[in-house]
């Protein structure tokens, strides 16, 4: 009768009630190894199979205690006979009961093979990650070498300032009395000590440009990206006589991004129009850079226009792909719009052509700070998500303070959120709950006193912090009361402070 398991599949040994293996399957001699001459004078499981990190004999002492169908846990086994010879496996047993008694089938689920599998494509995953960096670095080299007339340029005024007050201070030391003219001296010296930091600032701004984390996102503005932007392209943009118009119909520009990526992409676009508008010698060459938010969600658009011939249909439809390019042989790499597209999608936007009538047209479009910050994928949030901290919403619209309070709070284990209008964190918060809301009290769209009120007539009674400096103290302590303000923070503010306020302020919810 046990024969009849000779048709499964699935390895599969059969023990008796004193653990000796009496019968084993056709599919077991090949996942052994073992020719079935030498499986026949075996009795035991342990002198086929063991494990370092389970304790197989244990398992196999519970099925026959309890007389069940048991699964193992995902496993490797040691084939002892084959000492270089492991598989990933999960066992499972069950009883068979026949007339001449009850026996415990043994059967292996083998996933060595979906293991290689998996570790195969774990590694070509690391290897295209590896390349992707690679190739992102490469766009970042030659993107500098198309600027070192720019950096040239940046750093010879410095060198020529310190050069000429180093002369000045060496005629100066060879007058008879140098003590007459110390104020020129110092002043002369000052120049230098400026010239100095000036080439320094540039030198690391480069390096900071190549070396800085791929990774690291922050509240930033996209309108000193843009403008850090240019000031990169300042020589490419004088030489080829091109017009740069800047339309920044918003004020709020901020961003969760990787700035120095963000400038990247600027200036990958930027780049693409200049060359496109010189290599066509179009006549008044103008390319314009338009930042606004959308009417319908509120999404930051970036536009980048030129006045241009625009862009044959053929291209356009591997535009993005990698070594697509409209310059000449060695005059570009194709890699620009490709990589541009890959970082505004890592950052959950979307970058297309838009169809105009004169030239070509960019769009950008990254979401908003709130939804992102809200559901962003990378390691911070990664972290958050599997502590369930709070939900703590803060409201500025600077975002350096943006960046302060979510490092303090993230390092505690909270889940920030960050919006800079009060209107939209008002939006957000009528679809998501959070567990408390820190608003700084002087905003340019609505204050701080207002946000608050308008919660409280919507019946949204989450803690609120406000947050300024100590001469609206009296605005806290008007509202204390009136709107269940709990708390305040006083600006400049330490870590501590903030951590112990916060803690305080949600320890006191009811």
């Amino acid at each position: 009768m046990l024969s009849l398991y000779d048709h499964i599949f699935e390895p599969l040994i059969i023990l008796n009630l004193q653990k000796k293996i009496v019968h084993f399957n056709p599919a077991f001699n090949i996942f052994s190894k073992q020719p079935p001459r030498i499986l026949r004078g075996i009795e035991h499981f342990h002198q086929l199979f063991e494990s370092a990190d389970f304790d197989i004999e244990n398992w196999l002492d519970q099925g026959f205690t309890k007389l069940e169908l048991r699964v193992s846990p995902e496993l490797q086994i040691q084939h002892v006979r084959e000492k270089d010879l492991r598989s990933q496996v999960v066992l499972r047993q069950f009883p068979i009961t026949l007339e001449d008694g009850t026996y415990i089938a043994v059967a292996f689920h083998d996933l060595s093979i979906e293991k290689n599998l998996y570790d195969k494509y774990r590694q070509q995953l690391e290897e295209l990650r590896a390349t992707h960096a690679q190739i992102i670095q490469a766009d970042k080299l030659a993107t500098l070498g198309e600027m070192t007339a720019t950096i040239s340029h940046e750093i010879s005024n410095p060198l020529t300032i310190a050069s000429g007050n180093s002369e000045l201070i060496d005629a100066f030391l060879e007058m008879e009395d140098p003590k007459a003219v110390v104020p020129d001296l110092r002043k002369a010296n000052n120049d230098i000590r400026e010239s100095i930091d000036r080439i320094h600032n540039i030198i690391r701004n480069m390096k900071h440009f190549l070396w800085q984390s791929e990774d690291t996102k922050e509240f930033c503005s996209l309108s000193d990206a843009i403008n850090n932007a240019l000031e990169w392209l300042k020589s490419p943009i004088e030489s080829s006589g091109t017009r740069i118009e800047t339309l920044f119909r918003t004020q709020d520009t901020v961003v969760l991004a990787n700035k120095l990526k963000m400038e990247q992409v600027v200036i990958n676009l930027v780049k693409n129009a200049i060359d496109a508008l010189e290599e066509t010698q179009t006549k008044d060459p103008t390319v314009t850079i338009e930042l606004l938010r959308s009417p319908e969600d509120h999404a930051l658009i970036l536009k980048v226009k030129d006045n241009g011939p625009g862009l044959p249909e053929i291209v356009k439809e591997n535009l993005f792909k990698p070594f697509t390019t409209t310059k000449k042989v060695g005059l570009g790499t194709g890699l620009g719009l490709s990589i541009s597209q890959k970082i505004i999608e890592s950052h959950q936007g979307q970058i297309e052509v838009e169809p105009c009538e004169v030239g070509a047209t960019f769009k950008v479009r990254l979401p908003t700070i709130e939804g992102y910050s809200f559901t962003r994928g990378d390691k911070v949030s990664r972290g958050l998500s599997s502590k369930q901290g709070p939900r703590i919403l803060i409201v500025d619209n600077e975002p350096q303070i943006l960046n302060v309070l979510s490092r303090f709070l993230e390092d505690e284990g909270y889940h920030v959120i960050a919006s800079t209008r009060p209107h939209e964190a008002i939006k957000f918060m009528s679809k998501m709950d959070v567990n408390l809301i820190l608003t700084d009290l002087n905003m340019p769209e609505m204050t701080g006193h207002d946000l608050a009120k308008e919660l409280r007539m919507h019946n949204d009674w989450a803690p609120i912090l406000y947050m300024s400096s100590s001469k609206n103290t009296d605005a806290y302590n008007r509202d204390k009361e009136s709107m269940k303000i709990a708390g305040m923070l006083v600006k400049p503010f330490s870590r501590d402070e903030v951590v112990r306020t916060v803690k305080d302020a949600l320890g006191s919810k009811k």
